[in-house]
């Protein structure tokens, strides 16, 4: 702990733990059906049970986490790095056929030792124009998010145990990496009833951790 404080006061520490709240602040409620739009790809909410009250991130912040799966999908491929889609990311996949509307992260998974693979191929993710940093109480999590900005970013941790086979599925235009049984891992990683109830604040939309230091 004395290490993380004396990094924060050099500034080499990142505290990230209130990222995303503006853009909670900012949501605008929704229900099962409505349509909305970013850019010119339009969606419909599904008509599903929900619990609480749906709301919608800003266009800009669901545009920037698409665009940063993107980068980061396709940056990861030609470096060999396996990944795949995890948490309310693989949720929104699986239930939406994209995004949740409220989604204000990205969530991903990697075979062991694919964090580290990760900070070994910085000089690749940064010829992308992405930024990488390292969890300070975890070496087996990293985060990504575009060079020159704070919010949104994409987490990506090794799996605990085992490892990952995905499969490579089309959905919202992009080429995603999920889950060989994609269903029933959702369940796993989301709840008995992810697929069948939605909620726009999750237990699970918590951030693994609030420091990170960045990898140069």
């Amino acid at each position: 702990m004395t290490a993380v404080l004396a990094a924060m006061l050099t500034g080499a520490v990142v505290v990230d733990s209130q990222l995303s709240r503006d853009a909670r602040n900012d949501a605008i409620g929704i229900e099962p059906g409505s349509v909305y739009q970013v850019g010119k790809r339009v969606y419909t909410v599904p008509e599903l049970p929900f619990e609480g009250t749906l709301r919608i991130s800003p266009e800009p912040v669901l545009r920037d986490l698409r665009a940063l799966l993107r980068r980061t999908l396709r940056c990861c491929a030609e470096t060999g790095i396996v990944v795949e889609l995890a948490g309310q990311t693989l949720l929104g996949f699986v239930r939406h056929g994209t995004l949740t509307p409220w989604a204000t992260d990205l969530r991903l998974r990697t075979t062991p030792g694919g964090s580290k693979a990760i900070m070994d191929a910085s000089d690749s993710f940064r010829d992308a124009g992405l930024e990488i940093l390292r969890g300070c109480c975890s070496s087996k999590t990293v985060r990504i998010r575009a060079s020159g900005t704070y919010d949104p970013v994409c987490d990506i941790a090794d799996v605990e145990r085992g490892t990952i086979d995905p499969q490579i599925v089309h959905a919202d235009g992009l080429m995603v990496p999920v889950p060989s049984d994609p269903r029933s891992e959702t369940v796993r990683q989301c709840g008995a009833d992810a697929l069948t109830c939605m909620r726009s604040d999750p237990p699970t939309a918590a951030y693994v951790e609030s420091f990170w230091v960045r990898v140069v």
